[in-house]
């Protein structure tokens, strides 16, 4: 089960543009999510923030649920790249 709650995706830089407002979506295991729009409406923003990679000048904030077990996220402007995914 994956479950998003409230969470905001926004750049930062170079002008500050909200991609993404309190989303909330719950997918159980045997569900299949397609992720499709225009070009920069943060699909692949929302995939990454998933997956746990933090894109430079990028605000995102809420809550990740994986397996029941609570993630919250709150990442302001940061230039580190890191992988971290849902634990045993």
């Amino acid at each position: 089960m994956l479950e998003l709650k409230n969470i905001t995706l926004k750049w930062i830089s170079p002008v500050e543009k909200i991609l993404i407002e309190n989303l909330n979506i719950k997918i159980e295991n045997s569900e299949i999510l397609c992720v499709f729009g225009e070009s920069g409406v943060g699909k692949s923003s929302l995939i990454n923030v998933i997956s746990g990679v933090h894109e430079e000048n990028f605000s995102f904030e809420g809550e990740i649920r994986t397996k029941g077990e609570e993630r919250r996220v709150r990442r302001t402007r940061t230039r580190a790249l890191s992988h971290e995914l849902a634990g045993p």
